[in-house]
């Protein structure tokens, strides 16, 4: 088994991926993939191949016009209605605080839903809508139900949708902190609005909480398994060889991705871990040396 990065292979790597944003964006990222494809044999690198020619990057430039033309098709799609309000895609109640040495509380971790939801509020351009159009931003769940009519229309703002547990947890944890606040909200009123959601996340959303629309830019079909031309068991038994090589410590959680949901995406310089491990989880090359990530999850 090759160990080794030869001149040529890098080369060949290069010229493939030259024109994709991913590459210009971060040049060492053709090299990490050379680097991982080193311990594999022909066949395993050929699925590689494959795979990384779909992947999905967005950059950060590009989030603000993919959430305005999805939040546009939630907006199309709900015309008859003129109230409308926009919150992040997260859960309406605090877990786990965390105190200092003093007692006090300490601020939460920024969910990429804060970052969207503020992005799109941020670049929003009253003008560019209807004039008869209503809009509120709610930053809290306690703005939502100071600005909830019975009329209006709640667009749920995130990045991605994988497996679409988190979100069903969420959508259902907001129903939940209605209900108490005597906010009388039905399903058919939330909507979830993102740029890039794999199929089957829909169709688990779809069959936990009816009634609830999902929009997104893109829409993903698995890696492997969800691919006419990838779908055969000798390249799901190829993936399995491939994490057992370069991935030797993969929590198993995560093999295909979380859920094994074969996602090939990275948005703004972040893969989510529903995304194939060989791209983001951190490996060994046989010789006790680090592989660093093609596309990372957290800065360390």
């Amino acid at each position: 088994m090759k160990k080794i990065i030869t001149p040529s292979a890098l080369l060949n790597l290069n010229k493939r991926y030259e024109n994709t944003k991913w590459a210009q964006r971060d040049q060492e990222r053709v090299g990490y993939l050379a680097r991982r494809m080193s311990l594999l044999e022909k066949e395993e690198k050929e699925l590689i191949i494959k795979l990384t020619d779909q992947f999905c990057y967005i950059d950060y430039l590009e989030v603000p016009q993919y959430l305005k033309k999805t939040f546009g098709n939630f907006l199309s799609n709900n015309n008859q209605c003129d109230k409308f309000i926009i919150a992040p895609l997260k859960s309406p109640f605090v877990s786990r605080l965390t105190k200092d040495s003093a007692g006090r509380n300490l601020t939460q971790k920024i969910k990429s839903s804060d970052f969207c939801y503020t992005t799109l509020k941020n670049t929003f351009i009253k003008s560019e809508y209807a004039k008869n159009l209503h809009f509120y931003f709610c930053d809290t769940p306690q703005a939502i139900k100071q600005n909830f009519k019975n009329t209006c229309k709640i667009a749920f703002i995130d990045d991605f949708i994988g497996s679409g547990e988190t979100a069903v947890t969420n959508i259902n944890e907001y129903l939940s902190y209605f209900q108490c606040e005597g906010v009388n909200v039905n399903a058919s009123q939330l909507s979830i609005v993102v740029i890039i959601a794999m199929k089957e996340g829909i169709d688990y959303i779809n069959s936990h909480i009816k009634k609830v629309n999902s929009y997104c830019y893109f829409s993903k079909q698995k890696g492997i398994t969800g691919s006419p031309e990838l779908n055969t068991k000798s390249n799901v038994d190829l993936m399995k060889s491939i994490e057992n090589k370069v991935l030797q410590n993969l929590n198993r959680d995560f093999s295909f991705g979380y859920k094994s949901s074969e996602s090939l995406v990275s948005i703004m310089e972040k893969s989510p871990n529903n995304t194939f491990p060989f791209y983001w989880y951190k490996g060994k090359d046989g010789q006790n040396g680090e592989l660093e990530p093609i596309f990372r999850r957290n800065i360390q």
